[in-house]
């Protein structure tokens, strides 16, 4: 299994975070002033799961008249402030690398938040964080509502501190459960009602198309990334067989890797490189898109909420929680996975790989995923 640094960094601090919070809640004032906070601090993958249900808040008759500020991760500021401006009223950013270990930075923070004084602050992940449940600690609110989740994200003795931070915390369902239902679970229980809603994401389309497959090579784990020499076999391919170009997406890091597909394509003037690009253009390029090849990455999730036909290379991790995608928010997913993997049932895998996956990802070869690209291509 890999080693999660920031849980174990966390722990380390934990005296620390502690002491920071009780001297910024030391003065405690509770307004009723109609203010909610919201927290989510997920990767980009977990934000396009999650905010749907922004709007699910703005437009409930008991909140209607409340203010709505969201406390976001930093890596989706952009996207976020163009999507969520018509249901969200004020936003505050926080780099979580620098609120993990930066205390001028964490302190600043939190104690902005301290004296917003919100009378509601939620945060609905599963996955929680110990040394980002601090913010809930410091806040001055009369209702605390936060999710049950698990020992995930931090030690099971973390958990047991930060669970008094609420005043509520409501339980998901049993057993493994795609991050979508759970946001889902969250709000329809914070709500009282059922909430009738679908992924989705607005992108601009083109007016007169180019034909084009996206391939996204990079992903935040390295275990979690297939070899560019397979990507250039497959974009040999795709040029070859379907005359179509490559468009390769990704954070500024993954240039190298684009570089390297390029490198080895029989076809270099066929693949454009466009590592580097805002979030909101890879949206708008992935949406417009004829098919996405990704690895198991946020990317996926931004193309089954424009509805692009798309096709995953994953080692398992996480499996059921983040993949496969249910057929009920999406029919276009499809995932190679590695040999270990086939021809076991559903139950059986997340049994053994929903918590994570120690799979060589190059084990899934080019064939195999071109066996699969064909398939898909056929339905």
């Amino acid at each position: 299994m890999h080693i999660n640094k920031g849980r174990l960094i966390s722990a380390i601090l934990t005296p620390l975070y502690i002491l920071l919070d009780y001297r910024i809640n030391k003065k405690r004032v509770n307004k009723k002033n109609k203010k909610i906070l919201l927290i989510f601090l997920g990767e980009i993958g977990d934000y396009i799961l999650f905010r749907n249900f922004i709007e699910e808040i703005k437009k409930n008759l008991k909140y209607r008249n409340y203010s709505i500020t969201l406390c976001g991760n930093l890596l989706w500021k952009n996207i976020s402030e163009e999507l969520d401006a018509d249901n969200v009223d004020k936003f505050i950013w926080i780099d979580r690398k620098k609120f993990l270990i930066n205390f001028p930075y964490r302190f600043n923070l939190l104690k902005k938040i301290h004296n917003e004084y919100f009378e509601i602050v939620l945060q609905p992940t599963y996955g929680r964080s110990f040394y980002l449940d601090s913010i809930i600690k410091v806040s001055n609110s009369f209702k605390k509502i936060g999710n049950r989740g698990g020992p995930k994200s931090m030690f099971s003795w973390q958990k047991k501190i930060s669970d008094n931070y609420y005043t509520r915390l409501i339980s998901s369902k049993n057993g493994v459960n795609f991050e979508f239902f759970k946001n889902k679970g969250f709000f329809e229980n914070f709500l009282n009602r059922k909430i009738n809603r679908n992924l989705s994401m607005p992108f601009k389309k083109k007016e007169i198309g180019e034909s084009y497959v996206v391939f996204v090579p990079g992903a935040g784990a390295k275990f979690r990334r297939w070899s560019t020499k397979n990507f250039a076999e497959i974009a040999d391919f795709i040029i070859q067989k379907k005359k179509k170009k490559i468009k390769i997406l990704g954070s500024r890091n993954d240039s190298e890797l684009a570089k390297e597909i390029i490198s080895h394509s029989h076809y270099p003037d066929k693949i454009e490189n466009l590592t580097g690009n805002t979030l909101l253009d890879s949206i708008n390029i992935i949406g417009n898109s004829d098919l996405l090849v990704s690895n198991e990455t946020g990317t996926v999730h931004i193309s089954a909420a424009t509805n692009t036909l798309t096709l995953c290379v994953s080692n398992g991790n996480q499996f059921g929680n983040f993949h496969p995608y249910p057929s009920k928010i999406s029919k276009k997913i499809h995932y190679v996975y590695p040999p270990d993997m086939e021809n076991k049932s559903f139950e059986e895998l997340t049994e053994k790989y929903s918590t994570g996956s120690s799979l060589d990802i190059n084990l899934i070869t080019a064939k195999k995923v071109i066996e699969k690209l064909v398939t898909i291509w056929r339905e």
